[in-house]
C-alpha cells in the first residue's frame, strides 16, 4: 500500500442518486461545499495539537480508511453479483421460449423480450411505443378489445386466443395470458405472456378432420356395416345402408342384439362369435331377419378390432339372396342339361344299333317307325330345351354381380361372363394344364406369398374334387393394375359323379380393401398425433354413462389402459380444492356453456396440472346426447410460470438493496474526502510536511519518504 507500483487499479466512477457518473474531483468539490455548510470552523485547532495527538488522529484516519477500503471491496463484489443476476435475468426473460410483453393502460408496448420480437417479426426497439393491437388481425380485434377491457376492469389475470401477424406475413395463432403489475413509480402496467399455439390448433383441426373422415367412411358407404360388442353381441353402431336393408332406424338398431337379426340359435350365434374372435378375417353365411319379417341370405365378413381394452367385430354384410337363387337355378339347369345329354347319347346308341341291324329288323321297321318318330320329336324338344337352358345359363351368368366362369377338367376356361373378364382385365390365357395357372399373378392377402398353380380354387376343384370358398388374394390384372378379390370354386360332376370341370366365382373387393386400409391408417395417424402432441382425448357414451379415453389420456392421468371410468371415478382424481370448480364447469357445460378449464389432479403422491376442453352434443330437448373432449398436461408450463414469477420478485428485491447500498457508498466517499482535507489542513497548521498521503482515488496510503 506504500508503494506506487502496488497501487490498486482506479475504481470505477461512482453514480450519484440521479444516475450520473462523478469523478473523484467532482466528489471532492461537492464534499467541500457540504463540509462548509455543516462546519464553518474546524473541529480542532492544529496549532494547539501536540505531535502525539496529530499522529493519533492520523492513525485513526488510517484505520477508518482501511474500513472504507473493505467496504469498497464489498461494493465491488456486489457489482459482480449484480452482473450475474442480470445474466440470469437475460436467460429467463430474453431467452424464454415464450414472449414477454409489458404494456401500458392504453395498450402501448413498453418492453418486450427477444422471443416476442421474433414472433412479431420486428426488432425489440421497433416494438417499444407501438400499440399491440397493430399486430392483431382485424377479425380478432373484438376478442382483444374484450380481453383488454376485462383486464382493466377486474385487475385479474386474463387469457385469450387469437390470430396475430408476423410483420404482415402469414398469420399465426397466439395465446395471450395477461396479469396486472406496477412499475417502480407505482403506476399500473400489464405483463403479457405470448405463446405460439399454431401447432396445437393444427393438431386439433387434424383430430376433427380424422374423426369426420372416419364417420364419413362408416356412415356414407353403400355397404351394410355393423359394429358389434364381441362379448355381449350388442350392436353398438350401424350405418345408413344397414338401416335401409334391415328396415329399422339406426338408433333402434343400436339398441338391439345380433340374435334379434340372426335366425340361428343362441348357441350357434355364440359359436360363430367365438370363431370370429379367433381368426383375423372371418367369413360366414347366415339367414338374417328384417323388420318386415322377411328372411334374406347374407354373406358376412367380420374383422376383430381391439380398442380401449375391449374387443369389437367390424362386420360388412352382403345380401346374397339373389346370388344363391341364381346358383341354385344354375345347378338345376346343369342337372337337366346332363340328363338331356344322357338321353341323347342313349338315343344315338340305339339308332346306331338299329342301322347296324337293318336287315335283321327290316320286318319290324314299320312297327317301330311311329315310335322312332315320337322319339325324334322328343329329342328335338330336348335339344331345344338344352339350348334354352344354355341361354338361361348365359343370361344368369351375365346378370350376376360377380365374375363367373366354367372350366374343363384341365382348368381351361370354357365360358365366362363379362364381370369375370373385367375383374381380370381381359380373358384369361389358354390353360392346357394346371401348371399354366402360373401366368395368373396372385398373392395371398394374409401372408403376401405368391399363389401356387395347384392352390387356386379351380385347380383344387378339378384335381381333388374340393369346394373352396373365400380365397382372399391380391391379383395383378392382365392390364398391369392390381385388385383384391375373393375367389371360390366348386367341382362339376356328370351323372356318374365324374369331375368334368369346375364352376368359379370371383368377387372384386378392391374398393372395400382400400376403405379398410384408409380407415386403419387414419386410426394409426390419429393415435400417433395424440402421442406426439401430448394431447389425450375422450368420448362420452350417455346411454352407458361411460367415459372412453384414448391411450394418451390414460398416460396423462396415469391410469391403467382400459380401466372403465365413470364420471365419479374421474372426479376423484381431481385435486380436492379444484373438484367444485370442475363439477360446476361440467354442469354448466351440460346446459350448453363452453367447457374449458385448467385444474390439478392427484396422481399417487404427485400433483399435476391439466387443461381440459370439451364439446358436448345436446339433443332437441336439451338433454346430453354425447360429447368429445381433449386433455393437455400443462404441469411444466405452470412450473415455468411460477419460476419466472419468483425470479422477477427476487430481481426486484435485489435491485432495491443495491440502490440502497450505492447511496451508502456515496456517503462514505464524501466522508473520506472531508477527512483528507482535514488531515492536509492539519499538516499545514503544524508547519511540517505530512509523513503519509492518503490516495482515496487509488484506495491506499502513500509514504512521502520522510
Amino acid at each position: 500500500m506504500s508503494s506506487k507500483d502496488n497501487r490498486p487499479e482506479p475504481s470505477v466512477p461512482l453514480a450519484d442518486k440521479t444516475g450520473s457518473v462523478q469523478t473523484g474531483q467532482a466528489l471532492r468539490t461537492q464534499a467541500e461545499k457540504i463540509m462548509r455548510k455543516k462546519m464553518p470552523q474546524p473541529l480542532m485547532d492544529p496549532k494547539t495539537m501536540s505531535p502525539e495527538e496529530t499522529l493519533r488522529m492520523l492513525h485513526e484516519l488510517q484505520v477508518h480508511q482501511i474500513e472504507l477500503e473493505m467496504q469498497n471491496e464489498e461494493l465491488r463484489r456486489t457489482h459482480v453479483e449484480l452482473a450475474a443476476t442480470q445474466a440470469r435475468y437475460f436467460d429467463l426473460y430474453d431467452l424464454a421460449p415464450v414472449g414477454f410483453i409489458t404494456i401500458s393502460e392504453q395498450g402501448t408496448i413498453q418492453e418486450a423480450n427477444f422471443t416476442a420480437a421474433t414472433f412479431l417479426g420486428v426488432t425489440r426497439s421497433a416494438l417499444v411505443g407501438q400499440p399491440i393491437s397493430r399486430f392483431i388481425l382485424k377479425e380478432c380485434q373484438d376478442i382483444y378489445y374484450l380481453f383488454h377491457k376485462q383486464l382493466l376492469e377486474t385487475g385479474e389475470p386474463q387469457l385469450c386466443e387469437l390470430l396475430m401477424t408476423k410483420n404482415g406475413e402469414k398469420p399465426f395463432w397466439a395465446q395471450l395470458r395477461a396479469a396486472t403489475a406496477h412499475d417502480f413509480d407505482g403506476k399500473p402496467e400489464y405483463h403479457i405472456v405470448l405463446s405460439d399455439i399454431t401447432g396445437q390448433k393444427q393438431t386439433e383441426d387434424a383430430l376433427q378432420e380424422s374423426e369426420h373422415l372416419f364417420r364419413k367412411l362408416f356412415e356414407s358407404h353403400a355397404a351394410i356395416k355393423l359394429l358389434i360388442d364381441a362379448e355381449t353381441g350388442n350392436i353398438l353402431d350401424a350405418n345408413q345402408a344397414a338401416a335401409e336393408f334391415y328396415g329399422w332406424p339406426i338408433e333402434q338398431l343400436k339398441q338391439m342384439h345380433i340374435q334379434q337379426i340372426n335366425t340361428l340359435s343362441p348357441e350357434a350365434v355364440h359359436a360363430a362369435m367365438q370363431q370370429a374372435a379367433l381368426s383375423k378375417h372371418a367369413r360366414f353365411e347366415f339367414h338374417h331377419r328384417r323388420a318386415d319379417g322377411s328372411i334374406r341370405e347374407v354373406e358376412v365378413f367380420s374383422n376383430k378390432i381391439e380398442s380401449t381394452g375391449k374387443n369389437f367385430f367390424f362386420s360388412i354384410i352382403h345380401d346374397i339372396t339373389e346370388r344363391k337363387r341364381n346358383e341354385e337355378a344354375l345347378r338345376q339347369s346343369e342337372a337337366r342339361f346332363q340328363v338331356a345329354n344322357q338321353e341323347l347319347e342313349a338315343q344315338n346308341k340305339k339308332l346306331t344299333w338299329l342301322w347296324e341291324n337293318t336287315h335283321q329288323i327290316a320286318e319290324n321297321l314299320n312297327a317301330t317307325n311311329h315310335e322312332l318318330h315320337q322319339q325324334t320329336e322328343k329329342l328335338i324338344a330336348t335339344n331345344a330345351q338344352v339350348e334354352n337352358e344354355k341361354n338361361l345359363l348365359a343370361a344368369v351368368m351375365e346378370a350376376l354381380p360377380i365374375g363367373v366362369a366354367i372350366t374343363d377338367t384341365i382348368g381351361g376356361s370354357i365360358q365366362s361372363n363379362n364381370e369375370y373378364e373385367r375383374i381380370w382385365g381381359g380373358p384369361r390365357p389358354t390353360a392346357l394344364s394346371i401348371e399354366d395357372y402360373a401366368a395368373n399373378q396372385a398373392w395371398w392377402d394374409d401372408t403376401g406369398k405368391p399363389v401356387a398353380p395347384e392352390e387356386w380354387a379351380s385347380a383344387r376343384a378339378v384335381l381333388k374334387g374340393e369346394t373352396t370358398v373365400g380365397q382372399m388374394m391380391r391379383i395383378q390384372r392382365f392390364d398391369g393394375s392390381v385388385a383384391f378379390v375373393i375367389n371360390s370354386a366348386s367341382p362339376v360332376y356328370d351323372c356318374e359323379r365324374n369331375i368334368v370341370g369346375s364352376a368359379v366365382a370371383i368377387q372384386d373387393i378392391t374398393e372395400l380393401k382400400q376403405a379398410e386400409q384408409a380407415l386403419l391408417k387414419n386410426k394409426e395417424d390419429f393415435s400417433r398425433a395424440q402421442e406426439v402432441g401430448g394431447i389425450g382425448s375422450w368420448r362420452l357414451d350417455v346411454r352407458r354413462n361411460v367415459l372412453t379415453w384414448s391411450d394418451e389420456n390414460y398416460r396423462i392421468f396415469e391410469v391403467p389402459t382400459g380401466t372403465p371410468l365413470q364420471y365419479e371415478t374421474f372426479l376423484s382424481i381431481v385435486h380436492p380444492e379444484d373438484r367444485a370448480d370442475v363439477d360446476t364447469q361440467w354442469k354448466a357445460a351440460l346446459c350448453g356453456e363452453p367447457y374449458d378449464i385448467e385444474h390439478r389432479i392427484v396422481v399417487g403422491s404427485r400433483v399435476k396440472w391439466v387443461r381440459e376442453k370439451a364439446y358436448l352434443e345436446l339433443d332437441k330437448s336439451g338433454l346430453l346426447a354425447g360429447g368429445f373432449g381433449i386433455t393437455q398436461d400443462i404441469t411444466e408450463r405452470k412450473r415455468t410460470e411460477e419460476l419466472i414469477k419468483q425470479q422477477v420478485e427476487e430481481l426486484r428485491a435485489s435491485n432495491e438493496d443495491l440502490m440502497k447500498f450505492n447511496d451508502a457508498a456515496v456517503d462514505r466517499e464524501l466522508r473520506m474526502i472531508e477527512l483528507k482535507e482535514e488531515i492536509n489542513e492539519l499538516c499545514k497548521q503544524i508547519e511540517q510536511p505530512p509523513r503519509y498521503t492518503l490516495d482515496f482515488q487509488q484506495g491506499g496510503v502513500e509514504s512521502n519518504g520522510q
